[in-house]
């Protein structure tokens, strides 16, 4: 949904962390591909030299008897544990055979191809059907979708969109965000579209107003990112833990067969930077992200009946998808 007329805006007026970076969001859209073990794991960020999720003595695999036993995961896919000390959130998304219902789980991990899909036990989510509102899934700080607001692959690629200079469309959805505890102090700890925190204001909108000039802005990604949070903005789905800000992005597959790609690789060799700065880089990526933090606001009147804050919405909704 696009922010609308009617939003009341406040001036976050935020420290800006020191780091950018993503959080991956696996998304396996494959329901053709071969099915796999759906299996849990007492593994998720405990830490410490030589902690492992795929370490299956440590940590023990148990299968999943219901309600969905087996996911769809393509032959080559595989996405080993990182090493210590990364212990990523890897909130997942698998389009099941049927073509329509998302498994929601965290952390996924596919630790040798063809091998089972393991994640935290009680990290399970309730189904959800591609033809529903789309929010709930596996972002556990906040109980939001893994899927929805992910920034894709091919969304955020150079090209010309005849509205953002150097990119090849803009991104027509509300992106997700991730700050550490303290940030938004002066906002609430939780709101909807959220059903629990962590400590870091989940669920709050944030935006750009829409005076905002988002051409002034020097890097072609940074002014795509500032288009979209002026249209349809960015909902802090979890807490990034430290003094940095997450944007999600997808990690998942392009190919029928399972090779892994991700936006994060996607954007280095597109940009020919890091998607991963530190913020007093002087890059204009990194510099471009500084401007849209010190100038960003929380839409203080998003609800469930009134989307984005009501009035006429910035942008006309896409067209509506069905079965």
């Amino acid at each position: 949904m696009p922010i609308g007329s009617n939003a009341t805006y406040v001036a976050a007026n935020i420290t800006v962390p020191g780091h950018l970076a993503p959080d991956e969001d696996v998304i396996i859209l494959t329901p053709t591909a071969p099915l796999v073990p759906l299996e849990y794991n007492s593994a998720g960020w405990q830490g410490g030299v030589g902690f492992n999720r795929c370490d299956f003595t440590t940590w023990p695999l148990t299968p999943v008897t219901k309600p969905v036993t087996q996911v769809p995961i393509p032959a080559l896919y595989s996405l080993p544990s990182a090493a210590y000390p990364a212990t990523p959130n890897n909130s997942g998304a698998i389009l099941l055979p049927d073509g329509r219902t998302i498994q929601q789980i965290q952390p996924l991990q596919v630790c040798a191809a063809g091998g089972p899909v393991t994640f935290l036990a009680h990290n399970l989510m309730p189904l959800v059907d591609v033809y529903s509102d789309g929010i709930s899934g596996s972002h556990g700080g906040s109980g939001l979708s893994a899927l929805g607001g992910t920034i894709r692959m091919g969304e955020l690629v150079p090209g010309n969109s005849g509205i953002v200079d150097g990119v090849q469309d803009v991104m027509r959805h509300a992106l997700k965000f991730e700050f550490n505890t303290g940030v938004f102090s002066n906002f609430a700890q939780q709101v909807w579209p959220a059903t629990n925190h962590d400590g870091a204001n989940e669920g709050l909108l944030l935006a750009l107003l829409p005076s905002f000039d988002y051409n002034a802005l020097k890097s072609a990604p940074g002014r795509s990112i500032a288009w979209t949070l002026i249209n349809y903005g960015a909902y802090i789905v979890d807490n990034s833990a430290w003094d940095d800000i997450n944007i999600c992005t997808e990690q998942g597959t392009t190919s029928t067969d399972g090779t892994a790609n991700s936006v994060v690789n996607e954007f280095s060799t597109d940009w020919g930077v890091a998607f991963n700065q530190n913020l007093t880089s002087k890059s204009a990526w990194a510099s471009d992200i500084k401007t849209i933090l010190a100038n960003i606001q929380v839409i203080t009147n998003n609800s469930a009946t009134n989307v984005g804050g009501g009035g006429t919405p910035l942008q006309p909704l896409l067209p509506e998808v069905s079965p």
